[in-house]
């Protein structure tokens, strides 16, 4: 299967230059000329002016908002008529976009998120009409997809819903942007592909855990002290210990940890490739390092038992002797972190992971989940999407669950969704193993099997870490988990293209 390729038949599309409709000029001015003549330069002139009015009367955020379009605009439009650079860039505005909110307020830059994938399907759908071969979305992950995405729709119209527009805002989240699992089987033709789209992913994370580091060592910057105390809640969530929980440029310290633990224990597997050089096992040996350094200083205590938790499931599931020497560095490192005998506030926190009855936090959620389960249960279909947390005190404030917010990703699901979406939820996340382990001992090539025993890795990571957080539903790791779903049906492909487009023999 061929990337898309978009070409124009210049028989039927070429313009008789020599016209004087405007059909012609415009083709004379922009593609002949590219703006270079009078009118290009009074085109540009009247943009300049009208920027610079509208930063003057209508404040800063306004200019961004202008600037922003102008610039994406062209990036929106590359990522219909090119899949892969779509993917690299809608990984690298998940990676940024929540972070830019602190300095631009308000603004929602989720929403150029959304378009971004809107754009790659827009492109896959213009492919298929000349292509008319479908047979890269056959398989059992595409109906499971479909089936959630239909029951989020169903909730549009659940009685108990508060609002639509809360339900306009959560679905995105809960249920849209996990189209995304369609652009990578048409754009990741090669494993290279694949491999390069994970390294950047790896890039990221390290750049995300460097800065990190340096908000630790430096200090935060003035707008990063702004939105702490913007709220008092968020202070109190943030502030502990006498010190400030770090978030890099993710938008909350749970975001943030939770990506360095899952990227961690993706990255350990990809340590044992067959063609990987020294100095490359170096480089990412110390990327690993980083993530685990910023996901202390996260204080995210999910994130403290998902890496040795993760780990385990990678060597029950390789059987790989190889990786044993790692697993009992990373467990010794570990049980060094735990015993040292220092009463920093992060080794502290640490060491209450592991103590259950000395974590105020996890007997608060505990409590909480006793409170919430009456509401579960009388309410199969749940409250409606948007009911609690931020968006229930944007739309419905004077909701009785309103004020709400949940503690993980699953509880979400059951108070918003009920009982039966979070069972669906739960299927579909076991399908999404059971297809990933059942295909990980039918694939014979050795490179393949790592890189999918890598995705299996992370993704694990970030279901159990569901449980009290919510990564699934959270950027940018709800993109690794979307994407890791189609390289899950990529690898198998790889290995075998007899099997390539048949949905029922797994």
């Amino acid at each position: 299967m061929q990337p898309f390729l978009f070409k124009l038949n210049d028989k039927n599309e070429e313009i008789d230059k020599r016209s004087n409709s405007l059909q012609g000029w415009l083709w004379e001015e922009f593609v002949r000329r590219k703006l270079e003549s009078p009118f290009g330069y009074l085109l540009f002139s009247a943009l300049v002016l009208c920027f610079s009015w509208l930063v003057a009367h209508r404040g800063q955020q306004a200019g961004i908002v202008l600037l922003a379009i102008l610039q994406v605009i062209p990036l929106l439009l590359a990522s219909m008529f090119n899949l892969r650079f779509g993917l690299f860039l809608t990984v690298f505005a998940s990676f940024t976009l929540m972070g830019l909110k602190k300095i631009t307020g308000g603004l929602p830059l989720g929403i150029l998120l959304d378009a971004c994938i809107l754009m790659m399907i827009l492109g896959i759908y213009l492919a298929q009409i000349r292509r008319r071969d479908w047979r890269g979305v056959f398989h059992i992950f595409t109906l499971a997809i479909f089936g959630w995405i239909a029951y989020n729709f169903i909730e549009l119209f659940n009685p108990s819903s508060p609002n639509q527009m809360a339900w306009l805002y959560a679905v995105r989240d809960t249920a849209l942007r996990m189209v995304l699992f369609f652009v990578p089987l048409f754009a990741l033709t090669k494993l290279r592909h694949l491999e390069s789209l994970a390294k950047f992913w790896i890039l990221l994370t390290t750049l995300g855990a460097v800065y990190a580091i340096l908000q630790e060592v430096f200090g935060l910057r003035a707008f990063e002290e702004i939105w702490i105390t913007q709220e008092v809640e968020q202070f109190e969530r943030l502030f502990l210990d006498g010190r400030i929980r770090k978030f890099s440029f993710f938008s909350t310290p749970g975001v943030m940890g939770m990506l360095m633990a899952s990227t961690s224990v993706f990255s350990l597997p990809l340590f044992f490739q067959p063609n990987l050089k020294r100095f490359e096992k170096i480089i990412l040996g110390c990327c690993v390092l980083l993530m685990w350094v910023a996901m202390l200083l996260s204080g995210t205590r999910t994130a403290f038992i998902v890496v040795p938790a993760s780990f385990l499931f990678l060597l029950v599931l390789s059987f790989n002797r190889k990786m044993l020497p790692i697993g009992i560095a990373i467990f010794g490192l570990w049980l060094m972190v735990f015993f040292l005998p220092l009463d920093h506030p992060i080794i502290q926190r640490y060491r209450s992971t592991f103590k259950p009855t000395a974590a105020a936090s996890l007997q608060e959620r505990l409590q909480n989940q006793e409170y919430i389960k009456p509401y579960i249960r009388s309410h199969p279909i749940g409250g409606g999407l948007g009911l609690t947390g931020k968006r229930g005190q944007q739309f419905s404030p004077f909701q009785l669950f309103s004020q709400y917010r949940p503690e993980g990703g699953f509880v979400l699901i059951a108070v918003e969704m009920g009982w039966i979406g979070l069972l669906l939820y739960l299927g579909l996340l076991f399908l999404v193993m059971y297809i990933g382990v059942r295909y990980y001992f039918k694939i014979q090539r050795p490179e393949l099997k790592i890189w999918l025993l890598a995705f299996l890795g992370g993704i694990f990571a970030l279901i159990i870490g569901n449980y009290s957080q919510n990564p699934l539903m959270s950027l940018p790791s709800s993109i690794f988990f979307y994407i890791g779903m189609a390289a899950i049906v990529l690898l198998r492909r790889f290995d075998n293209e007899e099997l390539a487009f048949d949905p029922f023999r797994w």
